[in-house]
């Protein structure tokens, strides 16, 4: 099995951000921007700790600054100093609405105006403490000629005379007044300095300042409790929990969804923190672990009970403990002892036997209670894997700081990681200040400095205990370790941000569980390389990846591999190659109005102000989406790489159709991003060439850069890449629709690659359509010649998509060289909620020119679209039910229930020679709400006749049933067995009425065994046989993915073969009655249907590699966990296939 793994994590309530696309109010199709396969977890617990002692009032750090001379006002020297180097963005309040303060009155304490303002401009004085409660205030003495001044600040300056070149020399600094000319290249950083007095210039403002960024960017999903040391100790769940002033309320924990009370009760606690007593740390981390015994913290709603809930065992749990002192008071208890010190075996029987870097010399620590509520099982539910954070997977060896001693550190010892499978607390500290007392064992890592002299054991940790310096400060240090999380020494505001904010994002990271690593859709298949597309839901990153195939020629590793084997390492990835891109080397353009660069000059009017929304920073963004990151983690958001997540839009290759009238075009790969744009890349290379932006995606673009990044798709749809006669010259035209993204779908000339240039922008660009009755399309347009004259000759047909403004669905005609001609032939307006998406296309008497399109609706209606006429006017819905269009064939199941077709038809010819054959599954798959639909869905095949009976319904098809699954046979794949009825046509072909007694007009199979098996993708056919896969969503949140079978049958019946296996089951490479499943009596017979053992994994959709021979093939399978997957299949004589031919999205 091939695997690219990337360990991604989705909430299943975050993934409900997709939040329904509607067009108008009666537009309400569930579609989830996030592949439904991906969605998985569940929100995570956070237990947050925060200091309100009394030394949170001062506005220096360390504790033992001296607060005299210039150097007081120099960042240089007192951390929480305004530091001119840093933006000091301000922090917003519960609805998302950044607080506000100006330099002529700024206020005292920006959270609380009752404290007054000052005029910076000429009444500053330095603060040495400030008490948030009442206002009261120390400052500086007087170092100028006054005692109240313009703002200021000093620089540290060694080349100054008598400078001794120490920080603590006041002899080293300059003045700098605050102007509108004082900042950086005479910027002005008036407003930066009052936002650092309102918000930052205490331990308490910058606390409250920092956790406010921090939880705001937090998904509302998550739930979160908080207490501070002396204030709403214990996580209340009754109305006792206050700051200084306002309402009380409860912190106990509960759902932190944007504008809920809870929400704003946590905002208005912050923003009214109180800041005396002291500092009982210790217990205060044992209330967190404590309340995660509690059964209510992993109820669905907390402390709402449920009958016959099933509560999630993957819930994780976080506490993170923000403190600016060493802990002195307060007791641990005798429960928790020297719990990192004592011999024990972990819940999963794992033997802890005393390893460093865990125990220390102290009892009743900070670290002792963190290892505790790590190491012992806080609840009955049980285990899960899916708790496990595992980013290193291999030993590490770790070496002390003089060399002198090493230790090679398994994965589950590791402190990096997180191996518990039980419900336990992961603890991550935040400590502000108290770096001078680590000293240099401190160098900004949690495992690095001193940590590899505690895990090699050549020191141990210091003593800790009450007021104990400077033991109780790497306490924290300690507790982070063996609460396996992460430690953080804050010595600026800027720094106690940072930390909040990596917290935050490591909390996401970790949550969910690896089988939703990495996701990906179909790949697709050349004679020599194949593309796997991939995404990652921990950051909205992805990559298109170049896999050789074997040759089996024995000459490289990978050779050495079974000939058709996919080779393990990639060829290239195209996200490390745009990583190492000059932005301004880039090629991409746009379309204002015609085919431009995808510059700022170049665009119109309305797309320069969809980029400004409001803060005059479009350009910056532009540079953004051409991959500038010089922004990122300031004004807009951190990307882990430039291109975009990858989901819905299948890669198309360049080289499709007759090659030979290209014989040496060089190959390309077309794909979507949601990074906002279309990407061309070098399909030998993996180098991009060029960047396609349509103008519907532009409202938009902003989001993208925002850093609260909730995901959305932008060119997420399906494309078809065709060679096209136009004016007598032969051309290769690209059509795509936007997914989610937009209502439009886009043209582009991709006929000479090397031609793909911005200065070529105008000629590349040839259409983009919208229309009112055009919703979000996740299908592939078809490109198809007509039998009608120019412009009408060669035309883009596409369903009307989903979630359109009105409630008319049907089918739209495009001609290439005049898209704004193109036509709606509506097929219904009878159902609201309703679409067309995927279609086929059918050239009846292979002539060249297209005569039938068919496409499905979500109310089961397979429709036909004739355009046999020559005169496109009269292009309509085939059938008529009186005056008004009628389908084909109406999906119903057993219990006359209407099932949703979803995925693209496709047909083949009868052996009658008479009209087609059209195959389709049923099943949706779009929404969240789909997962846990239970209805019966079946797999159809449906005789279309000249003379077309429009009522046909079940009783006119041949019935095939699945009769058993066999999961014990072979070791490495389930196997099912259907039945092999035979089927008799009704071959009246002049008759329109019902198929008469014992005859049929085509075949069905119900998927009625397994609940919830579906069909989201298209069937394809390999001569006489019809090959599908079906998905059977999981509805655990602990458990992504779900499972896939894919099904091999005679096309003509639906039967099972009848004397050749269709996989090789035992995986022997052998195509033989040893792949056969237990027939009638003794007998054996070909299964039906595969499933690779190892649950949580659906496929999506698969690519025949047929083998030199043509006597067996491999299918190369994309799967929802990230793997190829490698599945042995007998041939049905050799095909020469287009990927466009085998499988149509």
């Amino acid at each position: 099995m091939h695997k690219n793994m990337h360990l991604t994590r989705a909430f299943r309530g975050v993934s409900v951000l997709f939040a329904i696309l509607a067009g108008g109010a009666q537009a309400a199709t569930d579609i989830s921007s996030i592949p439904l396969y991906a969605i998985q977890g569940v929100d995570p617990n956070i237990a947050l700790t925060i200091d309100d002692s009394g030394s949170m009032q001062w506005a220096y750090v360390p504790d033992a600054l001296s607060t005299s001379g210039k150097r007081y006002r120099s960042s240089r020297y007192n951390g929480m100093y305004y530091n001119p180097a840093i933006a000091y963005a301000a922090p917003p309040d519960e609805n998302g609405v950044p607080l506000s303060t100006t330099f002529a009155a700024a206020w005292l304490n920006g959270f609380n105006h009752s404290s007054g303002s000052v005029n910076l401009s000429n009444s500053y004085q330095a603060t040495i403490t400030f008490n948030p409660n009442g206002g009261s205030h120390s400052r500086q003495g007087t170092l100028e000629s006054s005692s109240a001044y313009a703002a200021d600040y000093y620089v540290f300056n060694s080349s100054k005379s008598g400078c001794t070149g120490s920080p603590t020399d006041n002899n080293c600094y300059d003045r700098v007044i605050v102007s509108s000319t004082s900042g950086a290249g005479g910027t002005d950083e008036r407003q930066n300095f009052a936002n650092w007095y309102s918000f930052y210039r205490t331990r308490n403002l910058a606390t409250i300042s920092a956790a406010l960024l921090a939880f705001h960017a937090m998904p509302d999903n998550v739930r979160v409790a908080w207490q501070a040391l002396n204030t709403c100790t214990g996580f209340p769940t009754t109305s006792s929990c206050s700051g200084y002033s306002g309402s009380s309320f409860s912190s106990a924990l509960d759902e932190f969804s944007f504008g809920s009370t809870h929400r704003t009760n946590f905002y208005r606690y912050l923003m009214r923190l109180p800041a005396s007593n002291g500092t009982p740390l210790v217990p205060r981390l044992r209330d967190a672990g404590e309340m995660f015994r509690s059964p209510r913290v992993y109820q669905s709603k907390p402390g709402v009970t449920v009958t016959g809930e099933k509560q999630a065992v993957c819930r994780p749990n976080f506490s993170v403990v923000m403190t600016d002192g060493i802990w002195n008071s307060g007791d641990a208890g005798s429960t928790i002892g020297d719990a990192d010190n004592t011999a024990k075996t972990l819940p999963d029987g794992t033997a802890y036997a005393r390893t460093a870097p865990y125990p220390n010399n102290s009892d009743k620590t900070l670290a002792d209670v963190a290892f505790y509520y790590w190491a012992n099982d806080l609840s009955s539910l049980a285990n899960d894997d899916s708790l496990k954070y595992m980013p290193v997977k291999t030993n590490e060896t770790v070496t002390s700081i003089d060399g002198s001693a090493s230790v090679t550190l398994t994965p589950f010892w590791n402190p990096k990681n997180d191996p518990a499978s039980w419900q336990h607390m992961t603890t991550f500290t935040i400590g502000l200040g108290l770096s001078t007392w680590l000293g240099n064992d401190w160098t900004g890592d949690t495992w690095g400095g001193a940590y590899r002299d505690f895990v090699t054991g050549v020191r141990a940790w210091p003593s800790a205990f009450s007021d104990a310096k400077p033991g109780n400060v790497y306490d924290l240090w300690h507790a982070a370790i063996n609460g396996r999380g992460q430690f953080f020494s804050a010595d600026s505001p800027g720094d106690v941000v940072t930390a909040f904010q990596t917290i935050m994002a490591s909390v996401l990271d970790r949550t969910g569980s690896a089988a939703s690593a990495s996701v990906s859709s179909p790949i697709l298949s050349s004679n020599t390389l194949a593309y796997q597309v991939l995404f990652n839901t921990t950051d909205w990153s992805g990559d298109l990846k170049a896999f050789r195939f074997s040759n089996g020629s024995n000459q490289t590793p990978c050779d050495q591999l079974t000939l058709g084997t996919l080779c393990p390492t990639p060829e290239w990835s195209a996200a490390s190659l745009l990583n190492v891109r000059a932005p301004s080397g880039r090629a991409i353009i746009t379309n204002n109005g015609g085919g431009v660069r995808f510059t700022w000059a170049s665009l119109s009017a309305s797309q320069q102000a969809a980029l400004n929304g409001g803060d005059s920073l479009g350009s910056k963004r532009l540079d953004f989406l051409r991959g500038d990151r010089s922004e990122e983690g300031k004004s807009f958001r951190k990307r882990a790489g430039v291109l975009g997540d990858i989901v819905n839009s299948n890669p198309a290759p360049l080289y499709v159709g007759t090659t030979e009238k290209f014989p040496s075009r060089k190959p390309m790969v077309y794909v979507g991003g949601n990074d906002g744009m279309l990407h061309v890349f070098d399909a030998a290379s993996g180098a991009e060439v060029l960047g396609f932006v349509p103008n519907a995606v532009f409202p938009n673009l902003i989001e993208l850069t925002k850093t609260k990044y909730d995901h959305r798709a932008f060119v997420d749809g399906g494309m078809t890449a065709q060679e096209v006669q136009i004016g007598g010259a032969y051309k290769t035209y690209l059509v795509g629709s936007l997914g989610l993204g937009g209502r439009a779908v886009y043209m582009l000339d991709i006929t000479d690659p090397s031609r793909l240039t911005e200065s070529n922008a105008s000629s590349i660009f040839k259409g983009e359509f919208t229309h009112n009755n055009l919703g979000y399309l996740t299908g592939a347009p078809k490109v198809v010649k007509t039998l009608a004259p120019a412009p009408w000759d060669w035309v883009a047909v596409f369903g009307s998509g989903y979630n359109s403004s009105d409630n008319k669905i049907g089918f739209f005609v495009v001609p290439l060289t005049a898209p704004s001609s193109g036509r709606f032939i509506e097929a219904t307006a009878d159902w609201a909620n309703n679409g067309i998406s995927s279609i086929a296309t059918v050239d009846n008497n292979r002539d060249g020119a297209v005569d039938s399109v068919y496409g499905g609706d979500l109310f089961g209606n397979l429709w036909k679209l004739d355009m046999s006429d020559k005169n496109a006017s009269s292009w309509a819905i085939a059938y008529k039910s009186g005056s008004k269009p009628a389908p084909a064939y109406v999906a119903k199941d057993a219990s006359g229930n209407r099932q949703p077709i979803t995925a693209a038809p496709v047909a083949g010819a009868h052996p009658s020679g008479e009209g087609e054959i059209v195959y389709f599954g049923t099943g949706q798959y779009l929404g969240v709400s789909d997962i846990t639909n239970k209805g019966v869905q079946s797999m159809y095949a449906i005789w279309v006749k000249p003379s077309h009976y429009i009522n046909m319904s079940r009783s006119d098809l041949l019935k095939q049933s699945i009769v058993a699954d066999y999961t014990n046979q072979f070791a490495t794949s389930d196997a099912r067995k259907t039945t092999d009825n035979t089927i008799v046509w009704y071959d009246e072909e002049n008759k329109t009425g019902p198929a008469a007694a014992n005859t049929y007009l085509g075949w069905y199979l119900d998927f009625d065994t397994e609940s919830g098996e579906r069909i989201s993708q298209a069937p394809f056919l390999r001569v006489d046989r019809v090959i599908f896969v079906t998905v059977t969503p999981n509805d655990d949140p602990c458990s992504a993915g779900g499972s896939s079978w894919i099904y091999e049958l005679d096309r003509f019946s639906g039967a099972r073969l009848k004397d050749q296996t269709p996989f090789d089951y035992n995986n022997d490479g052998v195509f033989n009655s040893a792949d056969f499943v237990p027939g009638s009596g003794t007998g054996k017979v070909p299964g039906s249907a595969i499933r690779i053992k190892g649950g949580g994994i659906n496929y999506l959709g698969p690519t025949g590699v047929v083998s030199e021979d043509g006597n067996k093939e491999r299918k190369i399978i994309s799967s929802s966990s990230g793997s190829l997957v490698s599945i042995g299949e007998s041939g049905s004589r050799q095909m020469n296939r287009t990927w466009m031919e085998v499988i149509r999205k």
